[in-house]
């Protein structure tokens, strides 16, 4: 093992593959939306809606340890994500901000540990955030993972979060550096870091949000596992010509 994952067991699956179409543009063109329902991209390309654009589909998928869960990218009612996606000095730049305009508080996962599978949150990195592939988009993404089955821990690893209450918003930002490798536990108990898909040629940002009984800036990675994910639209990916066509 090796790396912040080698020194922790992880039972963490790896996000589900998403099959996508139809991701030209500045529309959803991803496996992914944000927000309470309009369907089209927000201010700073960021898409409010809950439904795939025109010919988009998405469907769980395989990697290649088999059928995996994850969240689909869905929207929630009163709450929105706005997104502003760059590049520059070598990275892929998010800023965001989730609006809770609902009648109660939401959970934003995207206070994202240094290292998983404790019960202890220890220190976190605003910046960071995981990277998977979404069909053929990138997706960088602020979430948490359900755990394998079979493994058992201790003591329930948790997850960093914000509380936002009703009328209020959060704001923050993800950074990955550029050429984008692969950046997410896995049944192996370390990230893959390897490149992204050479196929891939545009990116997005997603955000997990949950309504909880007891909301928390601390959870459980298991209360949080299927709660859904805001999603940016896509936007290209920068160096995508470039890149060779094998890993």
């Amino acid at each position: 093992m090796s790396g912040r994952f080698g020194r922790v067991a992880l039972g963490l699956l790896l996000v589900g593959v998403m099959s996508v179409s139809g991701c030209g543009g500045t529309g959803s063109g991803g496996p992914g939306s944000g927000g309470s329902g309009s369907g089209g991209p927000g201010p700073g390309g960021a898409t409010t809606g809950s439904q795939p654009g025109p010919g988009e589909t998405s469907t769980a998928g395989e990697t290649p340890t088999g059928p995996l869960p994850a969240p689909l990218p869905t929207g929630m009612a009163g709450v929105r994500l706005t997104a502003d996606l760059t590049s520059g000095d070598g990275r892929l730049v998010a800023e965001y901000r989730v609006d809770n305009s609902s009648d109660h508080p939401v959970v934003v996962v995207d206070r994202i540990p240094e290292s998983l599978g404790s019960a202890a949150l220890g220190e976190t990195d605003p910046d960071h955030a995981w990277v998977v592939m979404a069909g053929d988009v990138v997706r960088v993404t602020k979430q948490s993972f359900p755990i394998a089955p079979g493994v058992r821990f201790v003591a329930a690893p948790v997850i960093g979060a914000h509380v936002v209450a009703p009328g209020a918003g959060v704001s923050g930002s993800a950074r990955v550096p550029l050429p984008a490798r692969l950046d997410v536990p896995g049944r192996e108990f370390e990230a893959p870091r390897e490149p992204v898909d050479p196929a891939a040629t545009r990116w997005q940002f997603c955000v997990q949000v949950a309504e909880l009984d007891h909301p928390s800036e601390v959870v459980t990675v298991s209360a949080v596992a299927g709660a859904p994910l805001l999603c940016s639209a896509t936007e290209p990916l920068p160096g995508a010509d470039a890149r060779p066509t094998g890993r």
